[in-house]
């Protein structure tokens, strides 16, 4: 090459340079400008010239920072769009097993998206809401077989409507697939049960519905086996496509599969137990072998049952035959024993399974205490313990592998800017002072940039990264950067309200309203308000709710007219910003527009309480209105929670449980989904009385009862009929009715039973295991907060120390990832390492 073309390829070069120097000089950020790369903190102050002689001094070779290289466009662009997206799956708790080129990356990014995902929900939503629409509807007001025909009833979709929407739905579901499938390359998909089992399901549903459609004419056949009906197994596979779709139900699900068998030992020594009681009950309470009894759950035959007189006057009677009564009903058989023991335990038919026997010997109440002593309160307490110390473990776990994924992507993305940066510093006179193990800030600020976290979380990441001194940063320091994305800065709020006007007087006013006391005042006003409402319903009902000249109108016209006076003087003591700072005020004032709104129309329609116009305008309609205003009145109480301690911190429990536990009731979804369609399945034909005509007179049963809404001829009244049980309040008696009237027999009493042991054995006592976790966390969490910023120090003004707190704790518990962060545990640098070498993208880069 000549000497010109190599000083033209030298002058080239230093024109790039100086142009990228210019452009990083005046690079702004969300929080502010960065002076040239922070190399000179001290020049705001200097002069322009003095600044330019420096920049041109810094052209030379000698002193050129490797951030200010230029980079290939193509180059540096991938590396950022990977660093980007390695960001988000750790900010996701996603994995990074996925392919990394160009294309690859941006289709993941669609996929991911906000639009699509909730698109997915959407599309997975209404494949769940088809078993309401389809045969048979759940739409009718009543689910009540006499009331049927005489309410109001959509009827039937038309043949293949539902089933062209399933195939819509179906059809979009497959795409998620095929994109899954793409996006993570066959190998890793087959390694993972979830997609197979995703895959398979999608391809057995598209043949069922085909078949359905092929009988679909045959659908409202009265045949119960007609093909378009059973042939329906497509509809136990769309819960587990909701369940597929989350990633924190899957960890639930795991976690409660790994839970099962130590629930399994709890109850086997439930089953020893009730057999032991059991086999007691048969021997000391026997039962006559030439009488015959048809129930055992507690419902009498009223055959063998004395007269309520001759009991006091028959002399033969003695406890041989009360023992014998007991025996009858309750424990004819094994089967029998266990059943009344196993209801018995749930005490929905206590005391009623102990009074044949009691009423003569009250000492027989020792071997009912004793059972119920040690089933329920000892070994059913006993299986809370061990399922809130198991699942609690199992799902730790879960979460801390969650934790990894995140510090395995947030590695993943600086391991590519540690290779940009080396490729860089190859051009570099200052190769030998630069660490291996360093990315260059300018890369970092650029990834910040790209990468797509809220606009308020930035500004915090930035000041994090610029108390950095140096121009390279460590993997310690950008994984504290991107922790920060747990903090939304956009919750914090200030400490003090500035007073907004410089009058002595007017800041007098502001502070008197921002006081306490204030607060406290407008808390008693609306108890006193909800006192006088709940005497005046108490004494004058019907009058109250439909007269314009009652009383309770004339003190809903006082108090709504005190509460918007109230509201006024918030807006010019905390000032317009300041008072819709607070959630409280926006929750009182939303109410108070509502109650002025009708407490102005009821002025228009039927005048003042002490002059009405009732006379020329209908009144019928009156108590509408009044009803309406008085319910508003009463949720007004609900912001007094806010101020009292104990009941806030309950109230933050309640809502860190519908936050952070959306996928445990997820779990619950699919598990009333799957249920009802069995039921469905297995009793639709049971509707109605009962076939025995005795059990129809019989008091306690299903038909005296007239429990005829409680069936599973629909989808909606399944949901119903599962959660009745799961209550267990007189569950019994729908045990023994489709244990008479279904075609299994007393094989349909086992659906019940696996329902309970399902539902309240595991799944509550799941629920109740996370219900503490919450309220443990929740309670350290707020006392940590008084710790570090004492009350005593906002005190003086009106929600702002327990709203403070609140936000902090927000902070911290952001979701339900961080509901257990303190016993997570940072991974270990190997492991780290050893997942990056397991993505094979990643190592040709």
């Amino acid at each position: 090459m000549s000497t010109k073309s190599l000083n033209n390829t030298a002058m080239k070069r230093v024109d790039v340079l100086s142009e990228y120097r210019i452009n990083s000089a005046t690079y702004t950020g969300s929080y502010g400008t960065v002076d040239s790369l922070n190399q000179y903190p001290n020049d705001q102050g200097t002069s322009p010239a003095k600044r330019s002689s420096r920049s041109s001094i810094n052209t030379s070779p000698t002193v050129l920072n490797i951030n200010n290289l230029p980079l290939p466009t193509n180059t540096k662009d991938t590396a950022l769009l990977q660093s980007a997206v390695f960001i988000l799956d750790g900010i996701k708790y996603r994995s990074i097993q996925h392919k990394i080129d160009p294309l690859s990356l941006s289709i993941y990014q669609v996929y991911h998206s906000r639009p699509f995902q909730w698109l997915l929900k959407g599309v997975l939503l209404l494949l769940l809401m088809l078993a309401f629409f389809e045969y048979p509807t759940s739409f009718s007001l009543s689910s009540d077989y006499r009331f049927r025909n005489q309410t109001w009833f959509l009827g039937e979709a038309p043949c293949g409507t539902t089933e062209a929407v399933e195939i819509v739905c179906l059809i979009f579901i497959l795409c998620d697939c095929m994109l899954r499938f793409y996006l993570g390359g066959w190998k890793r998909f087959v390694r993972k049960p979830w997609l197979v089992l995703y895959a398979v399901m999608i391809g057995l549903s598209f043949i069922d519905v085909f078949i359905s459609i092929a009988f679909c004419d045959r659908k409202y056949d009265p045949l119960p086996m007609s093909l378009a009906y059973t042939l329906r197994m497509r509809r136990y596979f769309r819960p587990i496509f909701f369940l597929i779709s989350s990633t924190i139900m899957k960890k639930f699900a795991k976690a409660v599969a790994l839970t099962l068998p130590h629930i399994f030992t709890v109850l086997v020594l439930l089953v020893i137990h009730m057999y032991v009681f059991a086999m007691i009950g048969l021997l000391v309470f026997p039962h006559p072998p030439d009488k015959a009894i048809t129930n055992t759950t507690g419902i009498i035959n009223s055959t063998h049952l004395p007269d309520a007189d001759s009991d006091l006057i028959n002399p033969n009677l003695n406890y041989s035959y009360y023992t014998q009564q007991e025996g009858e009903r309750y424990f004819r058989t094994v089967a029998d024993a266990l059943e009344s023991l196993l209801v018995l335990l749930t005490t929905a038919n206590h005391p009623d399974v102990m009074m044949p026997i009691y009423q003569y010997n009250r000492f027989s109440a020792i071997y009912f205490i004793l059972f119920l002593g040690i089933g329920s309160y000892i070994i059913l307490n006993l299986l809370i313990a061990v399922i809130y110390n198991h699942f609690k473990g199992f799902f730790q776990n879960s979460l801390q592998s969650s934790f990894l994924r995140r510090r395995v992507a947030f590695r993943a993305a600086f391991t590519i800017l540690i290779r940009k940066t080396q490729d860089l510093m190859k051009r570099s006179s200052q190769r030998n002072s630069y660490s291996h193990d360093h990315v260059g800030k300018d890369l970092v600020r650029e990834l910040l940039q790209r990468v797509k976290i809220k606009e308020s979380q930035k500004p915090l990441m930035y000041q994090k990264l610029e108390t950095v001194n140096s121009q390279f940063i460590s993997w310690k320091h950008f994984r504290e950067v991107f922790d920060l994305i747990s903090q939304d800065t956009s919750r914090r709020r200030a400490a003090r309200l500035p007073y907004y006007t410089n009058v002595r007087v007017f800041q007098w006013f502001q502070f008197i309203i921002r006081h306490r006391i204030f607060a406290y005042f407008t808390h008693f006003v609306s108890i006193v308000n909800v006192i006088i409402i709940t005497v005046e319903l108490q004494l004058s009902y019907s009058e109250s709710l439909s007269n314009p000249d009652s009383r309770l109108a004339g003190f809903n016209l006082f108090f709504v007219s005190y509460y918007v006076l109230e509201q006024i003087l918030k807006l010019i003591g905390f000032g317009l910003k300041g008072y819709f700072r607070s959630i409280g005020n926006i929750y009182e004032g939303l109410l108070t527009l509502a109650l002025l709104i009708l407490e102005i129309l009821a002025l228009a329609l039927y005048g003042g309480p002490l002059q009405t116009h009732a006379h020329l305008i209908d009144v019928t309609q009156f108590d509408i209105i009044i009803r309406l205003m008085n319910i508003f009145i009463v949720l007004r109480i609900l912001r007094i929670l806010a101020h009292v301690e104990k009941l806030k911190i309950l109230t933050a429990t309640i809502f860190e449980l519908i936050r952070n536990l959306r996928g445990f009731s997820g779990i619950i979804f699919v598990i009333y989904y799957i249920f009802a369609l069995l039921g469905m399945q297995l009793f639709m034909d049971v509707d109605g009385p009962s076939h025995d005509p005795t059990l129809r007179m019989t008091c306690g049963t299903y038909d005296k009862l007239r429990y005829f809404a409680n069936n599973f001829h629909d989808f909606a009244s399944s949901l119903m009929v599962l959660w009745d049980v799961m209550v267990v309040n007189n569950w019994f008696i729908l045990l023994d009715k489709y244990g008479t009237d279904s075609f299994l027999g007393n094989w349909a009493k086992l659906y019940f039973i696996a329902w309970w042991l399902v539902a309240v054995i595991i799944f509550v006592n799941l629920f109740i295991s996370l219900v503490l976790e919450t309220f443990l966390v929740k309670w350290e969490a707020v006392h940590r907060s008084q710790e570090e910023n004492p009350p005593g120090e906002y005190e003086g003004r009106e929600g702002e120390a327990w709203e403070r707190q609140a936000t902090q704790v927000d902070s911290q518990i952001s979701d339900i990832h961080n509901l257990l962060r303190a016993q997570l545990v940072e991974p270990e640098e190997s492991r780290i390492m050893h997942e990056l070498q397991r993505h094979h993208d990643l190592m040709l880069v």
